[in-house]
């Protein structure tokens, strides 16, 4: 049975398991019915709101029609709990109306961001509603695109409007969502590759061989890092304010002014990345990685694909590898993150919450 395991790959030395230990486990019910349906894997998230506090959300089919006509969908709910991290025990529920693409919960420095198709809402961190907005419409439907950004940090949240021609951005306060600035780019943004800090944006360059950094509302483009193969430089995600991890043909990360602080080769062509979480006290680092031939329109069978997570030691030190089974393959969603000081990890895959305590490594244990 195939199976996800974390790897943590700093140099060669031997596998060390049972490093991992699990503390509990929490399911959560799916669709009025308990119906499981086909979900989006972008459509699901684990966070830490606090070092106590866990939340987890993922979208549900409801079994209900749409109304006809209906700006608003019936058919799907983005689902969201907190749940005490040391014992598992629910805390708190809350479930919105929405579509099976476009939504999300992001961490912001009031609390939470939640997007529900074009309803975006910040919460406390008591689940109590300080400011909605929704985000309006294009006049063309076909290149109508809406991007909501939050940085590491949770202060900056960056919502990107595409159409067909340009670009149009608008800078707000996490917390309160006060407009902070607004700026436009004669460029569309057609990709979701992109992650911004508090003070700008990374994304690839067109030819994804280089990664771009913009401070906000300004015109010039800079390159950092170093040049990577065509095709590599595919995700860049914003860990800190001051350092980037890109996902491609190398895990690398790097800071802002472009020093590579860590990298290391990936086994087998990535086919897609969406997670990556940091701890900065630890320096541990981990990315979703889905390797290996991407299915065809017409091909069902994910046997040639491997989905795992890799856990690095970003030391500058050594390291170790251990080998640690999580979960069976996914269904239909999946998601994972650290603890802020990196001595646990939470994963949701379908539907069950999990929590396990890295109680040492391997790096730890050759020191």
């Amino acid at each position: 049975m195939k199976r996800f395991a974390i790897l943590l790959l700093l140099l060669r030395i031997p596998v060390t398991p049972g490093v991992c230990v699990d503390s509990w486990k929490f399911s959560i019910p799916i669709g009025a019915r308990g119906q499981p349906g086909r979900v989006d894997r972008a459509g699901c998230g684990v966070l830490f709101l606090d070092p106590t506090t866990l939340v987890a959300y993922q979208i549900e089919p409801t079994n209900v029609l749409s109304a006809r006509g209906s700006d608003k969908s019936a058919s799907f709910q983005l689902h969201l709990i907190m749940l005490d991290r040391n014992s598992g025990r629910l805390l708190r529920e809350a479930k919105w109306p929405t579509r099976l693409r476009a939504s999300s919960v992001s961490l912001t420095s009031a609390g939470l961001l939640v997007r529900a198709d074009r309803e975006l809402l910040l919460y406390s961190k008591e689940l109590k509603q300080l400011a909605s907005h929704t985000l309006p419409a294009g006049d063309d439907p076909w290149h109508d695109v809406w991007f909501v950004k939050t940085s590491p940090s949770g202060r900056s949240i960056l919502l990107v409007h595409s159409d067909a021609r340009r670009s149009y951005y608008e800078l707000r306060d996490g917390q309160d969502f006060r407009l902070l600035k607004n700026w436009e780019n004669s460029t569309p943004t057609v990709s979701d590759y992109f992650s911004i800090s508090d003070s700008g944006i990374v994304r690839p360059d067109g030819a994804n061989q280089h990664l771009l950094y913009t401070q906000f509302a300004a015109l010039n483009q800079v390159v950092i890092g170093q040049t990577f193969k065509t095709g590599c430089a595919i995700s860049p995600f914003f860990v800190t304010e001051d350092l980037i991890v890109n996902v491609g043909c190398d895990i690398t990360l790097l800071a802002v002014t472009g020093n590579v602080l860590f990298g290391s080769a990936v086994r087998g062509a990535v086919v897609d990345t969406h997670l990556v979480s940091y701890s900065k006290i630890t320096d541990r680092l981990g990315v979703l990685l889905i390797t290996g031939t991407a299915p065809g329109v017409l091909d069902r069978d994910s046997k040639t694909q491997a989905y795992r997570i890799h856990l690095y030691a970003v030391s500058k030190e050594k390291g170790s590898d251990f080998d640690l089974p999580i979960a069976t393959l996914p269904q239909h969603n999946f998601a994972f993150a650290f603890t802020s000081d990196g001595t646990g990890v939470a994963i949701l895959t379908d539907g069950t919450l999990s929590f396990c305590q890295l109680s040492s490594t391997g790096a730890e244990q050759q020191r």
